[in-house]
């Protein structure tokens, strides 16, 4: 069982600046530091990776005398759409040659964890971003885990002898992509539809792990110095585009690939950070010598927010003096510029770990009002967001911008609301949306006057 403390980890991620607020908090996990060897603690960050500060810790105890080695490896995978249930993977040695994954669920609601073994050859998952379903691999192939059970999903036969990884979900949830291979740089990638369990296609890979597009219907990779489009059920290049030159004047060796959710640009990451657009490909921007001013930095990982035009990154990195750091980013996505950036130089974990975003739903859209005599209705429409909406909280002021009349009035689900025998005078009135993580921005304001 996990326990909830504050400890000095508080004080990472803290830096000059205070720039405009996360929409949703990120979360992070930071493995046990190296020189730990047993019985070691991880520790579970919430952040407000925009303030920048960190708000709450959890301490995830070690689990068995080994603990220590594989807790180097600890990472938060994935926070449910409704910012509930906070998921990470921790690998575990159960015998001499065989090692087994263990699931961590944080319920934030309750401050409590779970976990549960899966499968022997379940090293990686991904989540659903629109439903609280997880997908990895067990003894009998892909896998989906929900509130329903678990599930079966197709595999081709070229991967049967395989323990597939997934590797990305598209954003709008529709498709899931798999790897023969843990390695996902050779061997066969397919594409399974999450709904119905089908698959949708294959295609032989032999570059940097390939992403679907938001949509599903293209695979993104790079082969032979090219950054490629694909149907995502395989057959003929539907676009290619030469990567840009490092700042001596050689090719750019990426290492990854990924999907903006919310322009469905295309971001390649090497030495520079460069992005294309998703049908053509053509270069919208490019940063060579992104890591430049971090002497000996290595993209670890890079999680893209998805409604602000924002990116949480993280790095390992080397001092100038060459003593080993790690190093945390927040990215203006549109700009690919550093919004706030801070690191850390020992004790270290073996890791920087990985930020996962908790969904706070979008703003309402389309907030109207109409009065017969002292009733007054209100409706809206939900705004675009994978988030889960659990409630809608409707604010009053005497003047714009204000709630000085009715600070939060929980009206659930419903998306319209009556009130009778208001009393005569002139109200603002927005409404916000809802769920575990906390609220959304207002929806455009409405003046409502009541004769």
């Amino acid at each position: 069982m996990m326990t909830r403390r504050i400890v000095c980890a508080a004080a990472l991620l803290m830096a000059a600046g205070v720039p405009a607020r996360a929409q949703s908090p990120v979360y992070l996990a930071l493995p046990a530091p190296v020189s730990c060897l047993s019985s070691c603690d991880a520790q579970l960050l919430r952040v407000d990776a925009d303030g920048p500060a960190v708000t709450d810790v959890w301490t995830l105890p070690a689990s068995g005398a080994e603990g220590g080695l594989f807790r180097r490896n600890i990472q938060v995978e994935y926070v449910t759409p409704d910012g509930g249930l906070v998921v990470w993977l921790e690998p575990r040695r159960i015998g001499p040659n065989l090692a087994q994954s263990t699931l961590g669920l944080l319920d934030l609601a309750r401050s409590a964890g779970q976990v549960g073994p899966l499968s022997p050859s379940a090293y990686a998952l991904v989540g659903h971003p629109r439903r609280p379903e997880i997908y990895f691999t067990g003894a009998t192939g892909p896998l989906a885990l929900g509130p329903a059970g678990t599930r079966a999903l197709a595999v081709p036969p070229a991967c049967a002898s395989t323990s597939p990884q997934p590797l990305v979900v598209s954003a709008d949830g529709r498709r899931v992509l798999f790897s023969c291979t843990p390695s996902a740089t050779s061997g066969d990638a397919f594409v399974v539809d999450t709904d119905s369990g089908a698959l949708i296609g294959s295609r032989a890979i032999s570059g940097v792990a390939p992403v679907l597009s938001v949509d599903g219907a293209d695979l993104y990779t790079v082969e032979n110095g090219l950054l490629r489009r694909y149907g995502a059920g395989g057959g003929a290049v539907l676009a290619e585009t030469a990567l840009p030159l490092t700042v001596d004047a050689r090719p750019e060796l990426i290492r990854s690939v990924q999907v903006d959710p919310r322009s469905g640009h295309v971001f390649a990451f090497g030495l520079g950070v460069h992005v294309f657009e998703a049908t053509t490909l053509q270069l919208v921007r490019s940063v060579v010598g992104f890591w430049a001013d971090l002497p000996g930095g290595v993209l670890t990982s890079w999680t893209f927010d998805p409604i602000l035009p924002r990116a949480y990154v993280t790095a390992s990195a080397s001092t100038t003096t060459g003593t080993p750091s790690h190093a945390y980013w927040t990215i203006d996505t549109a700009q690919l510029s550093t919004v706030w950036s801070y690191q850390i130089v020992g004790p270290l974990a073996a890791g920087p770990g990985r930020f996962v975003i908790a969904p706070r739903p979008a703003a309402p859209v389309s907030l109207s009002a109409s009065t017969v005599g002292s009733t007054v209705t209100l409706a809206w429409a939900h705004g675009t967001s994978n988030a889960t909406v659990l409630r809608h909280v409707l604010e009053v002021g005497s003047a714009p911008g204000l709630n000085d009349i009715i600070a939060g009035l929980d009206v659930g689900l419903q998306t319209s609301f009556a009130a009778s025998g208001v009393p005569p005078g002139r109200y603002h009135v927005r409404v916000r949306a809802g769920n575990s993580t906390g609220l959304s921005a207002p929806s455009n304001e409405v003046v409502v006057q009541v004769p």
